[in-house]
């Protein structure tokens, strides 16, 4: 009897842990992920520490990655610089969508293939141009602006650092509209924006339709999801397959996103 008593013990504690360890398999991986709190349409949609409904184009490719990969996001939205702080402190497992800089590699880690850029794992791939108004004296030619004595610029964007090493003076706020009612009101003669963000801005809303984009683009940049140092170094495997799945859906995402008749939120 004592015998039988310990084979039915052992074969509970047996069924147990089988069934632990599948529970385990099949547990969710959970990826900690921050974006800036402004608005950085169409990539990033709205402002404050909520998600806008649609979230994004960036957004909205990370969801459907995690769920084809069975990940569990945490998104949080903070301040751009608080961002990129607490990537650096791997506070966050992941961020986007940056364009690469160099200093940047400090923050975080960069698809990569065969020791450069992975351009093909890319979220996006848009451009910034100069912006001004009708019938200003402004002119850009790619390296040289006239008319102008100040430029704005959203703070914490790459294009501010290429603007500098030009000599161009620039002004940086946090949002878009706070750079648009600078640029009716005369205190900076052009803005240097993303396009994919700033077009439907002045073909939706009426009081900003007499500005007009001028002379070619400043640069033309793709934009990548980056991973914490902290969290590549221990989950280079998952990271890998992020990137790679970020390729696959990616389009569906866009076209999705052109299709849709969106305004866009301006705060």
């Amino acid at each position: 009897m004592k015998n039988q008593r310990k084979s039915v013990k052992l074969n509970l504690l047996f069924l147990f842990l089988i069934s632990l360890a599948a529970s385990n398999s099949f547990a969710k991986e959970k990826l900690r992920v921050a974006y800036q709190d402004n608005d950085g349409s169409p990539l990033i949609m709205g402002s404050g520490r909520s998600f806008s409904n649609p979230p994004g184009v960036a957004i909205d490719i990370l969801k459907q990655v995690a769920k084809d990969l069975n990940i569990e996001l945490i998104l949080t939205r903070e301040p751009n610089k608080r961002v990129h702080a607490n990537l650096t402190k791997g506070k966050y497992d992941g961020s986007g969508t940056y364009s690469f800089k160099e200093s940047r590699t400090k923050e975080g880690v960069y698809p990569m293939k065969n020791g450069e850029l992975d351009k093909e794992r890319r979220v996006y791939i848009q451009g910034y141009y100069m912006y001004a108004l009708k019938g200003s004296n402004v002119s850009w030619d790619g390296e040289k602006i006239t008319g102008a004595t100040s430029v704005g610029a959203n703070s914490g964007y790459s294009v501010v650092g290429n603007l500098k090493k030009l000599g161009i003076n620039v002004q940086e706020v946090k949002t878009i509209k706070q750079n648009l009612q600078k640029l009716l009101s005369g205190r900076i003669q052009a803005y240097a924006a993303q396009d994919a963000a700033l077009d439907p801005i002045i073909a939706t809303y009426p009081e900003y339709k007499d500005i007009v984009k001028v002379g070619p683009a400043i640069k033309r940049k793709e934009y990548y999801f980056i991973f914490s140092h902290q969290y590549y170094k221990q989950n280079k495997e998952m990271a890998e397959k992020i990137w790679d799945q970020t390729a696959k859906v990616r389009d569906g995402v866009v076209n999705k996103y052109k299709a849709m008749k969106i305004k866009p939120i301006l705060k």
